[in-house]
């Protein structure tokens, strides 16, 4: 006895498929496979989960008595050591 729920996932990935090729067509675009990450999340919904998670994270800070320049300036210092280990350039 076969299963429904194959059939839809078969469906749902020609859609993607379909979609994609109709952006690509469309917009002149070429593939891009570095785009997504290796879960298969769009780096655009990454960055705005990372920013959501960074958001949340600063609020909690706030909320705990925190000063904004002092939360700011530790992030600077976390941003700068983080530049500077994948790319010595940026952090000079």
């Amino acid at each position: 006895q076969s299963r429904r729920g194959t059939k839809r996932a078969i469906v749902a990935i020609a859609r993607k498929m379909v979609v994609s090729i109709w952006a690509m067509l469309t917009y002149g675009s070429e593939w891009n496979p570095v785009d997504k990450k290796e879960n298969g999340c769009p780096r655009e919904l990454s960055i705005r989960k990372s920013i959501s998670k960074l958001d949340h994270a600063v609020s909690e800070l706030i909320a705990q008595g925190k000063d904004e320049k002092e939360i700011t300036r530790e992030l600077n210092s976390i941003i700068q050591k983080h530049s500077t280990k994948t790319s010595p350039e940026l952090g000079a």
